[in-house]
């Protein structure tokens, strides 16, 4: 069995309020109180993408998130592909920019 590692609070040097923490991912099988890592690096980096799992949702053009200071907010599928490998990233130092 693979070893999984653990981030504290604390390791968040990008901020709480710039960290994604969950996201919806529709279809995928799994139920909603399951907790489930995305595979960050293989998956799309966008909102509802044509191909693949990553976040995306049944509401039209938004998939909700909550972020690791445990607000909500929607991110549509306009969301540049740089802003959420930013807000996927606990230390990249990143600017995350409008979405």
């Amino acid at each position: 069995m693979a070893r999984r590692k653990t981030t504290s609070l604390a390791a968040l040097v990008d901020g709480t309020p710039n960290t994604l923490m969950v996201v919806e991912v529709a279809n995928s099988g799994i139920h909603w109180m399951e907790p489930r890592d995305l595979h960050v690096v293989q998956m799309p980096l966008a909102v509802n993408p044509p191909r693949g799992q990553g976040i995306s949702s049944a509401h039209p053009h938004v998939a909700l998130a909550v972020y690791a200071d445990g607000h909500t907010y929607p991110l549509d599928d306009k969301t540049p592909p740089e802003s959420i490998h930013a807000l996927l990233s606990v230390a990249g130092g990143e600017t995350i920019g409008d979405y």
